[in-house]
C-alpha cells in the first residue's frame, strides 16, 4: 500500500496487520509518490511520482516476504507471470484463502469480487459489491469509527463460512449508531488529479 501523504510504502496482510513500512527518501525537490507496481518476479517495487518539473519513475527492492513468492509461483503455474500486467491481473482476480491471509473477517475473497464494472478495476454495481461504514458518537460528541471493534468498515463474511475456526462475528457491530452504505468505487485513474495544476483547480 502506498501512503502518498508521507511517501511511504506499507506492506500489510489482507486483515490489516502491518508487516513493514518503508519511507521513500528521494533527492528530488517536490517529490510526491503517486503510484506503485510490483515486478512480475515480485522482487522490485516501481514507484511513480509527480514533481513540479514533471513525472518520475524509480525502482526500489521489494519487501522480502514469503507471501509474494508464493503468489508469484501460483501466477507462474497459471501462466500469468510473463509481465507485470499479467501478474497484477492474476493477483487482483485471485480468490484468496485463509492460508494466504484471507480473514478472519472479509467482504470478498478477491479485489475483483467488488471492483469489476464495467471491467476489472472498475466500480461495484451489484448487491454485495458495497461496503458498510460504521461509527458512533463518543460522550464528548466526537466521532468514533469503531476501529478495532468492527469498524470503520464492517466486514460481512467470516472464514468460518470456509470451514475455518473464527470467534469473530461478521456484520454491523452492535455498538454502531450510524451506518453508511457505499458502492465499491472505481480504482481506475486514482492519481490523475495530480496531473491538474493547482491553479486550474482554483
Amino acid at each position: 500500500m502506498l501512503n502518498r501523504g508521507n511517501n511511504s510504502i506499507v506492506r500489510m496482510s489482507i486483515d490489516g496487520e502491518v508487516h513493514g513500512i518503508r519511507l521513500i527518501d528521494a533527492d528530488v525537490p517536490g517529490f510526491r509518490a503517486s503510484g506503485i507496481a510490483v515486478s512480475s518476479d515480485g522482487q522490485t517495487i516501481y514507484v511513480t511520482a509527480t514533481t513540479p518539473q514533471g513525472g518520475v519513475l524509480m525502482s526500489v527492492p521489494a519487501f522480502r516476504a514469503r507471501g509474494s513468492s508464493q503468489l508469484f509461483a501460483l501466477a507462474q503455474r497459471a501462466r500469468m507471470a510473463a509481465s507485470m500486467s499479467d501478474f497484477g491481473t492474476f493477483v487482483f482476480s485471485l480468490d484468496f484463502t485463509p492460508a494466504q491471509g484471507l480473514g478472519p473477517l472479509f467482504n470478498g475473497p478477491s479485489c475483483a469480487t467488488c471492483h469489476d464494472s464495467p471491467a476489472r478495476g472498475g466500480m461495484g454495481l451489484d448487491p454485495g459489491q458495497d461496503e458498510q461504514l460504521v461509527g458512533r458518537l463518543r460522550a464528548d460528541g466526537s466521532f468514533d469509527p469503531l476501529a478495532g471493534h468492527g469498524g470503520p468498515t464492517a466486514r460481512m463474511h467470516s472464514v468460518s463460512e470456509l470451514g475455518e475456526p473464527c470467534n469473530l462475528t461478521p456484520g454491523i457491530p452492535p455498538d454502531a449508531e450510524f451506518t453508511s452504505l457505499r458502492n465499491a468505487m472505481s480504482l481506475r485513474g486514482n492519481t490523475l488529479l495530480d496531473t491538474i495544476a493547482p491553479g486550474d483547480v482554483l
